[in-house]
């Protein structure tokens, strides 16, 4: 029996776990959420509003820039092996844990079972330059990706520069790493020290890519890669690093399967997020979130690590995986503006595991 829910923020995920858990629940359902000092990533309001509508009993846990580094040996000793994820799951996992806490709902699934990201409209459609960029023959297609890889180093703009793997044949793995990738294939190479044929093998091993690159392709490898490789495993290491085991209705195979039989259209509309969801739980909280832009439940790490750019610097380049000075160049671009934060952490993370448990990491500021 569920008999607690974690309410990992106000999002439309957690807002329909909640709606369906209230009236599957004699007692008053307990939430969880995070908020945070920076307005940009606080989602208190939403989550309190769905609170109130479904009468749960509602925890808010403040997290500052000294909380997250505070625990930051914690969480990088709780990690076997590097993921740029996981901090709000360790430190909602905590929270939930401290008010007791031992079973929980998350709404994890839900964006990938019912196309959530704005990468699915893109390829289903209503990005017209992308099908063009696909339909021009493979000489042509490197030479305008090329230009648009020179266009994002001079400005900055790593989105363009990652358009790069596109130029041989497309795929879904190609479109995957256009998404979902951190660096270009340029950067990666130099990162690793490994050659661009190298990299090439390393990828089709990993992602195993097809030639179709319409959404349903890339969800196949979103499911096996982002939301298996990393999601799941993280909800898992980071929420019994609290003995906090965590539920994920919307994997619930048969409901996953009903999902994967929908047509493409019945996933996306113009302006609403979930369509499909939110026809099958038209409840009003949970519509206003369709109709909110979403956030994602992300932590403001980017100004955190920016007001400790030094010591985070050097975690990075203590890596025995990336190349050092290549790490801090990408480091003093990250300081400049021109590279986006979930890059820098992610060879902050790097370097640190290999090195959480033998000596702990850098003295830093809050």
């Amino acid at each position: 029996e569920f008999r607690r829910v974690l309410f990992r923020s106000g999002g439309m995920d957690s807002a329909v776990i909640a709606a369906i858990a209230s009236r599957a629940h004699a007692g008053p359902l307990q939430t969880v959420t995070i908020t945070f000092g920076e307005g940009a990533y606080d989602e208190a309001e939403a989550a309190r509003a769905a609170s109130r509508a479904f009468d749960t009993e509602h925890h808010e846990l403040r997290i500052g820039s000294a909380d997250f580094l505070n625990q930051m040996p914690s969480f990088l000793a709780a990690m076997d092996q590097p993921t740029n994820d996981g901090v709000n799951t360790y430190f909602v996992s905590k929270a939930a844990r401290e008010i007791g806490l031992k079973v929980v709902l998350s709404g994890l699934g839900g964006d990938e079972v019912f196309w959530g990201y704005r990468h699915y409209s893109w390829l289903e459609g209503r990005m017209p330059w992308l099908k063009m960029l696909l339909g021009l023959p493979s000489p042509l297609r490197r030479g305008v990706l090329a230009a648009s890889s020179l266009y994002g180093q001079a400005t900055g703009r790593e989105k363009w520069r990652r358009l790069g793997y596109l130029g041989g044949r497309p795929t879904a793995g190609g479109l995957y790493f256009m998404a979902r990738g951190f660096f270009p294939a340029l950067q990666v190479s130099r990162l690793l020290g490994v050659s661009a044929a190298e990299l090439k093998h390393l990828v089709e091993e990993v992602l195993a890519c097809d030639t179709q690159t319409d959404g349903a392709a890339f969800n196949r490898l979103e499911m096996r890669r982002y939301l298996h490789d990393q999601l799941l495993r993280d909800a898992d290491v980071f929420s019994m690093a609290h003995s906090i085991e965590t539920r994920i209705p919307f994997l619930d195979h048969e409901l996953a399967c009903r999902a994967a039989c929908l047509p493409a259209a019945a996933k996306r509309a113009n302006g609403i997020n979930k369509p499909a969801l939110l026809a099958a739980l038209p409840h009003p909280i949970v519509a206003a979130a369709a109709h909110r832009k979403k956030m994602g439940f992300t932590f403001p790490i980017g100004p955190w690590l920016a007001a400790n750019i030094e010591p985070m610097r050097e975690m990075a380049q203590h890596s025995d995986s990336l190349d050092a000075r290549e790490a801090g160049r990408l480091f003093r671009a990250f300081g400049a503006g021109r590279l986006h934060w979930s890059r820098a952490w992610a060879m902050v993370v790097l370097g640190a595991v290999g090195h959480a448990l033998a000596c702990p990491p850098p003295q830093v500021r809050p």
